[in-house]
Formats: structure tokens, C-alpha cells, sequence
């Protein structure tokens, strides 16, 4: 397990690390990408789909995601996310960092990643199955793809979204369609049969 556990966790450290980047770049189109919800379901599914084994896929996918939380937010850190003005001290210009909110933050999200990473490690698993349960688990992180955009595009609205993140959603949608149709394509005549 180990072997598979450390490829795993450097990928979760190179995906906490690039989103958390990618926030501060400014760059809409590329923040949709890696900060919704779904990336990082897509990511814990993943690495249940490299897994060898079902224990090797909940804890492998559990450990991804711990490790991508704790890089986003130590690059939070680092890029300075975290620091404001001294409030005892304002005229001083002196810079805190808020180890609380840091710390906060952090916590909420690993607690997160304990209850999801487990599910989401066996649906990654699960996608080698060739029945129905396979196909169903092929098509969830599609299915969230779309669900995520929906909530975030409804909850925005049309009106106030920015360009860049409504052709980010468009893609989104597009590759979650491709996804569904080619997971669909690949099972042949039904979602029982997978073609090797």
C-alpha cells in the first residue's frame, strides 16, 4: 500500500498547490477548473481508479485529499492569503497572519476530506467494474461536473457571471457530456459490458 500511497499524496500535494496558485493568478477560466467542488471530487476518484485494491482506494483517496487540502492551504500561506494589517496597530502598517482563520479553515476542510475521501476512493475503484454499479461509477464525476456548474451558475447568475468563468462552465459541461457519452460508448451495448 505504501508504494501506491506515496504517488497519491504528491499528487494531492500538486493539485492543492496549483489551485491555491490559481487563485491568485486572477484567471477565472482556470480558477472554474480547479477550485470547484468537482475538481476535487474528480481528484479522490482518481485515485481510487489507480488503486489495485478497495482498502488501497479509501485510503489512498482519503490521504490525496487530506495532502491537497493541507498544500492549497499552506500556499494560501505562503502567498500571503492569510495576512491583514496588525487591527491593535493599524498606523504601524505591521503585518499578522491569522493562524486562527489558517487553521480554521484547514480543519474544516480535512474533516471534509475524511468523510468524502472513503466514497469517493471506492467509486474510483468501482469504475473497473463491469456491471452496472461500474457504469454508475463512471458517470458520477461527469454527473457532479454538471451539477456543480448548475448550482454555481444559478447561484451567480447569468447576469453577474464573468465571461471567463461562463466559458469555463460551457467547457465544463461540454467535457462532462464527452465523458458521459464516451463511458456509455465504451460499455458497447449496455452499461454491463465494458470493452477491453
Amino acid at each position: 500500500m505504501a508504494k501506491m500511497l506515496g504517488p497519491m499524496a504528491m499528487g494531492g500535494l500538486v493539485f492543492g498547490a496549483a489551485t491555491s496558485l490559481s487563485n491568485g493568478l486572477d484567471t477565472p477560466f482556470l480558477a472554474q477548473f480547479l477550485g470547484m467542488g468537482w475538481s476535487w471530487a474528480a481528484v479522490g476518484v482518481a485515485a481510487g481508479w489507480v488503486a489495485p485494491t478497495r482498502r488501497v482506494a479509501w485510503v489512498g483517496a482519503t490521504c490525496t485529499l487530506l495532502v491537497a487540502v493541507f498544500a492549497y492551504y499552506a500556499t494560501d500561506l505562503a502567498r500571503g492569503v492569510y495576512d491583514t494589517i496588525d487591527p491593535a496597530d493599524p498606523s504601524s502598517f505591521r503585518v499578522t497572519t491569522s493562524w486562527t482563520g489558517a487553521l480554521s479553515d484547514l480543519s474544516y476542510w480535512w474533516v471534509a476530506a475524511l468523510l468524502v475521501g472513503p466514497p469517493l476512493g471506492l467509486v474510483g475503484h468501482a469504475i473497473h467494474r463491469r456491471d452496472r454499479l461500474g457504469f454508475l461509477a463512471e458517470v458520477v464525476v461527469p454527473t457532479t461536473m454538471v451539477a456543480n456548474v448548475l448550482l454555481v451558475t444559478t447561484r451567480m447568475g447569468l447576469g453577474r457571471a464573468q465571461p471567463a468563468a461562463l466559458a469555463a462552465h460551457a467547457v465544463i459541461v461540454v467535457l462532462a457530456v464527452v465523458w458521459a457519452g464516451w463511458a456509455v460508448a465504451r460499455r458497447g451495448a449496455g452499461p454491463g459490458s465494458v470493452e477491453e
